[in-house]
């Protein structure tokens, strides 16, 4: 990972996706428990930032803007267990996702860094704030759940790792077992595909074309034009006409 972003950055110094590769880098660093390199990624990433242009479009997913670099660090601290850094950068997120009318613009990054605060306080022992504020998480309207899921199991395990008896902690466990069955069982936007069986032997261009039982087959406008057996022969209602029908 490390020599990937390291090559990445020789390639190119002039977009902010060279940004992002110093914050996963961070990442990296961080769940290798290596504070210095952590802190030197994110400066690294920072400086390199404040000499970018403004983008014109800072809320496409893959322009970094300084206000998406306090959620990169809140990330990476909060992995590394710098809690108190985690969470000053989590209040920062949760502010700069929030409308002057009080609607958060940005509510999968308001829901991350209320995990960050309650991986923080689950960590100094405050079991009531940390639920609390991974359930106000858990039901946010909009939710990228794998992405989600991977800071909600982290406050899981901070939860049932210091309090396995409390109601609370299983109450918890129990909601994030919940959505994530659900996120890997997901509805299909579609009917499955019934296959059409023939008869061994049968002309395999007997059913070319046909339609669905459900509509009307029609003739096309080829039907003298066409040899039979021909796909264009039979037609779904509004289907162009093939091109003998133009000849």
């Amino acid at each position: 990972m490390l020599d990937a972003v390291e090559a990445s950055h020789s390639a190119d110094q002039s977009h902010s996706v060279g940004v992002q590769l110093y914050a996963h880098k961070a990442r990296a660093a961080a769940r290798m428990g290596d504070a210095r390199l952590v802190r030197d990624s994110l400066d690294a990433g920072r400086a390199r930032l404040d000499r970018l242009p403004r983008p014109d479009h800072p809320e496409h997913h893959f322009i970094i803007d300084p206000d998406k670099w306090d959620f990169y660090e809140m990330d990476a601290y909060r992995l590394l267990g710098d809690d108190e850094r985690a969470a000053v950068h989590a209040r920062s997120v949760i502010r700069i996702s929030t409308g002057p009318d009080g609607t958060e613009v940005s509510p999968m990054c308001a829901a991350e860094a209320r995990l960050t605060l309650g991986v923080a306080a689950a960590r100094t022992g405050d079991t009531e704030e940390a639920v609390g504020l991974g359930a106000m998480a858990l039901a946010a309207d909009r939710r990228s759940l794998p992405s989600l899921l991977l800071v909600a199991n982290e406050l899981d395990r901070e939860l049932r790792s210091r309090y396995p008896r409390e109601t609370a902690s299983r109450d918890f466990h129990e909601r994030v077992l919940t959505i994530t069955r659900g996120a890997t069982t997901p509805e299909l936007p579609f009917r499955p595909f019934t296959p059409i069986v023939r008869q061994r032997g049968a002309d395999p261009l007997a059913d070319v074309g046909r339609a669905p039982l459900s509509q009307p087959r029609v003739r096309s406008s080829c039907w003298a034009a066409c040899p039979p057996g021909s796909p264009h022969r039979w037609r779904r209602p509004r289907r162009a006409s093939c091109p003998a029908s133009r000849a």
